[in-house]
C-alpha cells in the first residue's frame, strides 16, 4: 500500500465551495489510509510563513532594464487594462497556491504520492481506485497531470487570454486577475530558453506527484517561485519547468472535467 495525501484548499473567499467526498468515497479514503489535508481560511496562519519563496528572484529571472524597457513597449501596444489585480487579491491568490506547490514544506511527513484537488470537485465511489490503478500502471513517473482540454501550448493560453481581455468578457474575470504584460514578459522569458520546446499545456486542477520528485529536483519551490515573481497563471510556469526540470511526467489525455468518478461544480 501506498502512503497518500489529497490536498485542497479553499481561500479567501467565504462562498467559494468546498472539496466534497461522497459518503462512498470517504469510506474508500478510510479504509485505505488515505490522509486528507483541508487548507481554509481558518488554518490560513499555516501558509503564511511559506509565502516567501526560498528560491531568490535573480535564479528565476534577471530583471534587466532590457526587459523592463519591453514590458512598458507591451503596456502600450495593448492599451487594454484599465484594472489590475489589487494587491490582497493577488496575496489571497498566491497564499491559496501554497498547499498545491509547498505541501511537503507544511506537513513533512514522508508520503508515497501526493495528490491536488481543487475545491470545485466532488470526487466519488471509485476515484481512489482509478488513481491507485494509474499510478500501478505508471510507476516510473513523477508527475501526473490533465492534458489541457482545449489548448496545447503556453503561447496558444496566453493568446486566449489576450484576446478575452480585449474583448472585456466578464465572466472570466480576466482583466481584474492578471497583468497581460507581464504574462507577456513570461512568455519572452520562457520562449527565448533554446531548450524548452512550447507543444504542450496542461489542467493542473487534479495532480499527482510522487515523493521521487524531491529527490531529483526542487521542481516545486520553483514552480512557487515563479508564480511569486512573474506572474500566479501557474499554466504557464509548469510545462516550462517541466522541460527545464526533465520530469517524467504522465499526461493524462482526457478532459480533467470528465475523467471517471468525479463531478466538477461550476459556481
Amino acid at each position: 500500500m501506498y502512503k497518500i495525501a489529497l490536498i485542497t484548499a479553499s481561500i479567501g473567499n467565504p462562498d467559494k465551495p468546498e472539496l466534497i467526498l461522497t459518503p462512498e468515497c470517504e469510506k474508500e479514503f478510510k479504509e485505505y489510509g488515505v490522509d486528507v489535508f483541508r487548507f481554509n481560511d481558518k488554518n490560513v496562519h499555516l501558509l503564511q510563513e511559506h509565502f516567501i519563496p526560498i528560491i531568490p528572484k535573480e535564479q528565476i529571472y534577471q530583471d534587466t532594464f532590457f526587459l523592463k524597457l519591453r514590458y512598458w513597449i507591451r503596456h502600450f501596444l495593448f492599451n487594454m487594462q484599465s484594472e489590475y489585480p489589487k494587491k490582497e487579491d493577488k496575496y489571497k491568490r498566491l497564499v491559496a497556491k501554497i498547499p498545491r506547490m509547498l505541501f511537503f514544506r507544511i506537513i513533512p511527513n514522508d508520503y508515497d504520492y501526493y495528490i491536488w484537488c481543487d475545491s470545485k470537485f466532488t470526487l466519488e465511489k471509485g476515484w481512489l481506485g482509478s488513481i491507485l490503478k494509474l499510478i500501478e500502471e505508471n510507476s516510473d513517473k513523477d508527475v501526473f497531470s490533465y492534458a489541457h482540454s482545449e489548448r496545447n501550448s503556453i503561447q496558444e493560453e496566453f493568446d486566449y487570454m489576450r484576446y478575452h481581455m480585449r474583448k472585456r468578457n466578464p465572466s472570466l474575470s480576466l482583466l481584474a486577475r492578471y497583468n497581460i504584460s507581464d504574462m507577456d514578459n513570461q512568455i519572452y522569458l520562457y520562449k527565448k530558453n533554446k531548450k524548452f520546446i512550447d507543444d504542450s499545456l496542461y489542467e493542473t486542477g487534479i495532480m499527482i506527484y510522487s515523493k521521487k520528485l524531491f529527490t531529483k529536483t526542487d521542481f516545486l519551490d520553483q514552480w512557487y517561485a515563479n508564480n511569486y515573481y512573474l506572474t500566479i497563471q501557474d499554466q504557464l510556469s509548469f510545462p516550462f519547468l517541466l522541460a527545464l526540470n526533465k520530469i517524467n511526467i504522465y499526461k493524462i489525455n482526457q478532459s480533467i472535467f470528465d475523467s471517471g468518478f468525479t463531478k466538477y461544480n461550476y459556481y
